[in-house]
């Protein structure tokens, strides 16, 4: 297994197994934030390969800066084939964030995962994660 940075060509298996976990898009949607994450700098956007080089997992990673908390790293999304589940790929791209937040000198990793995930909740609490709150998360449609 390998990761390496995504690119445009990765958008049709990026959206399709961003279909397995419920994210609702488009390929054309999915193919426009490609383009942007990989075009900003605080964003980093990578794909998990297998043995044969055919995608079966990515994730997106944002640094963040708020008053409140020192810069960190956050996951803000992962996703792994199903067919790929227990194979490694996560833990492959949860040591990826972990070193690309040590190389941009980033307090901490965080994430957000449903409550309802509890295989994706049990993952991350194997891999050294604990709880840090539970809260809602809020939005309004801006039109």
């Amino acid at each position: 297994m390998e990761i390496r940075r995504a690119e445009i060509g990765d958008a049709k298996v990026i959206y399709k197994l961003s279909l397995q976990l419920g994210y609702l898009s488009n390929l054309e949607v999915t193919e426009s934030n490609i383009e942007r994450m990989l075009s900003l700098s605080d964003y980093d956007l990578v794909v998990a390969t297998d043995e044969s080089h055919q995608v079966i997992g990515w994730m997106s990673l944002l640094i963040r800066c708020r008053i409140e908390d020192l810069p960190f790293l956050e996951v803000a999304a992962l996703v792994v084939d199903e067919t790929a589940r227990g194979k490694g790929a996560g833990k492959l791209l949860m040591s990826y964030a972990t070193s690309f937040a040590q190389k941009h000198r980033l307090s901490f990793v965080g994430l957000y995962s449903n409550k309802n995930r509890s295989h994706a909740n049990s993952f991350y609490e194997s891999i050294g994660y604990s709880k840090a709150k539970e809260s809602f998360f809020f939005k309004k449609e801006v039109k």
